[in-house]
C-alpha cells in the first residue's frame, strides 16, 4: 500500500519499504526531519495499518519499534512500562514492554476504590512516549509553516520571484500544517501579498468579471506584467493594429504603483 510522497523518506527493516509505506505484514516507520512527513501523519497511518493488519496484537509494539530510525527507535528499546499489581508491579522494559497487552482498569467492588489504573499495551505507550517527545515539535513546524504563509509579503522580491516564493510556502503550509484553501481564498493571499497599487489589483479583478477563484488566470496576468516591465522598466506600449487605440502602462515593481488603463474607452472591455 503506498503511504504516499517519498520524497527523502529513506528505508528501513521492511522489506525494502520506505518509511511512509505499508502492507498488512510490515507497518509505516518514521524519523525525524523528512520533509512532509510529520509524525502526526505517521500515527495516521499507523491507524490504517492497525485495521488491516494480521499480526498477533503482542507482535504490534516489536514491529513498530523496528520500522523507526534513530532516537525513536531508542526511545522504544529503552520503554519502561508499569507492570499489573497482580504480577507483582515493577516495570517491564525494552522488548518485554513492547509485547505487552493493555490492563483493564481494576475496582474493588468491596469499596468502589481503583485498585489499579488501566495500562496500555506496550504499542499504545510507545505512540504516548513518541507523541510526547515529537508532538510539540510538529506543533512548532506548523506555526512557522502557517505563519511563513500567511505573513508572507513581496517586498523587494520581482513579480515572477513572488510568484515561486508564494506557491512555495502554501505547499510548505499544506504539507507541515494539513492547510487546505480553495482558489478563491489562494487568489485573496496572492494579490494582498504581491505589492501591487489598490488601482492594478481592482482592474485585475475587473478582467476576471469578479471571479476569485481564477487563481491560475490571476497568477498568469501578473506574470505577464513582470515579464512586460522587464522589456521596459519604463514604458509598454501595446497596439492591436493600426486601427485601434494606443495602449500604455507605466509599472514599477518597487511600489506596485502603475499608470494608465485596461480598458478601452470606447466600449469598456478589458484589453489583456
Amino acid at each position: 500500500m503506498n503511504g504516499g510522497d517519498q520524497r527523502g523518506q529513506g528505508q528501513s527493516y521492511g522489506g525494502g519499504l520506505p518509511l511512509s509505506e505499508f502492507n498488512k505484514l510490515v507497518p509505516p516507520g518514521w524519523r525525524p526531519g523528512i520533509p512532509g512527513y510529520p509524525i502526526k501523519l505517521f500515527f495516521e497511518r499507523l491507524k490504517l495499518w492497525y485495521r488491516v493488519t494480521d499480526n498477533a496484537e503482542a507482535q504490534l509494539g516489536i514491529l513498530v519499534a523496528g520500522r523507526l530510525q534513530g532516537a525513536p527507535q531508542k526511545i522504544a528499546l529503552r520503554l519502561r512500562l508499569p507492570r499489573p499489581v497482580a504480577a507483582g508491579g515493577g516495570y517491564d522494559i525494552g522488548d518485554e514492554a513492547l509485547i505487552r497487552l493493555s490492563q483493564e482498569q481494576v475496582i474493588d467492588p468491596a469499596n468502589n476504590t481503583i485498585v489499579q489504573e488501566y495500562i496500555p499495551s506496550g504499542l499504545q505507550f510507545l505512540c504516548q512516549a513518541l507523541r510526547a517527545i515529537y508532538g510539540l515539535q510538529d506543533q512548532d513546524r506548523t506555526t512557522v509553516a502557517l505563519d511563513s504563509f500567511y505573513e508572507f509579503k513581496r517586498g523587494h522580491l520581482g513579480l515572477a520571484e513572488f510568484a515561486q516564493e508564494f506557491d512555495h510556502r502554501y505547499e510548505s503550509a499544506e504539507d507541515e500544517a494539513g492547510l487546505q484553501m480553495n482558489d478563491t481564498g489562494k487568489t485573496y493571499f496572492f494579490l494582498r501579498g504581491s505589492g501591487l497599487g489598490d488601482k492594478i489589483i481592482e482592474d485585475i479583478k475587473l478582467q476576471m468579471r469578479g471571479d476569485m477563484s481564477r487563481y491560475q488566470e490571476i497568477r498568469t496576468l501578473v506574470l505577464k506584467l513582470a515579464r512586460a516591465n522587464d522589456k521596459d522598466k519604463e514604458t509598454l506600449n501595446m497596439y492591436q493594429d493600426q486601427t485601434d487605440f494606443n495602449y500604455k502602462v507605466n509599472l514599477d515593481e518597487t511600489n506596485g504603483n502603475y499608470y494608465g488603463s485596461w480598458h478601452d474607452p470606447t466600449t469598456g472591455e478589458i484589453i489583456e
